[in-house]
Parts: structure tokens; C-alpha cells; sequence
């Protein structure tokens, strides 16, 4: 993230693999890293919806984005950032649903930095230029 958005650089986060990495059955390994989540503390939770709009802007503008299409046609253009995760009640799901059989080696690691993003100052919207 930091390679489109230098003003994360030095602020504490949590990574972690998402629900459907490193998942195996009866002992094998089913599926490796599929996804990762980066947790920030943010200063202004209102400010999240613009800040990931933003975030999810500067990362295709440093050619960070891959492009999709869904099951009814429309285009898609992703970026690693997540825009679904603008509402509050959008769930992340970290872990998976086990049963017998079934474990995950769940990635979880700490970064140590600035502990709260001020994301109002620190993440700027696109100048006229970069649009």
C-alpha cells in the first residue's frame, strides 16, 4: 500500500490473511495466500469512505489495479484497496468456517509506528492533474 499511498509509511498496522488463506483438509494444504487485510486506526472513522476512495484512486494511478467482470457483465476495477469496506456494516470475515478436518494457519502480524492515521490530513484527494 505504501507504493501508492506514501503517507502510510510508518504507521502501525495489523496484517492478516483472509478467511480463505491457508486452509487444509485432513492436514493438506488446500489453498496458500488468496487475500490479505491491513488494519489502520483511523483518527475519523467519518472520513473512511473518502480516504479509501482516495487510497483505492492513488493505488490504480501507481499501477497498482486489475480489472474484472462480474456475473452480469459490468466492469470491475479493483485495486487492493477494498471499497466495500466504506459502510460501517460491511463484515470482514478473518477466519473460516471450520469443522472436522478443516484448520487454518491464520497470518496475523503487528507493525509498530504512529498509532492513529489522520487520514483527513494525511491522505489527500487527487489533484486536478492526477485525475
Amino acid at each position: 500500500l505504501v507504493a501508492g499511498i506514501p503517507a502510510l509509511q510508518g504507521h502501525a498496522h495489523i496484517l492478516a490473511s483472509s478467511a480463505s488463506s491457508m486452509v487444509a483438509h485432513n492436514g493438506e494444504q488446500f489453498s496458500g495466500i488468496r487475500g490479505m487485510h491491513t488494519f489502520l486506526h483511523v483518527k475519523d472513522a467519518t472520513d473512511i469512505p473518502r480516504s479509501l476512495r482516495v487510497m483505492h484512486q492513488r493505488m490504480i494511478l501507481a499501477g497498482h489495479e486489475s480489472h474484472r467482470l462480474s456475473s452480469s457483465g459490468a466492469f470491475l476495477n479493483r485495486s487492493p484497496v477494498d471499497l466495500a469496506l466504506r459502510g460501517p456494516s460491511q463484515p470482514v470475515f478473518l477466519r473460516s468456517q471450520m469443522s472436522d478436518g478443516i484448520e487454518q494457519d491464520k497470518l496475523v502480524e503487528h507493525y509498530d509506528g504512529s498509532e492513529v492515521l489522520d487520514t483527513e490530513n494525511l491522505i489527500a484527494n487527487l489533484t486536478q492533474e492526477e485525475r
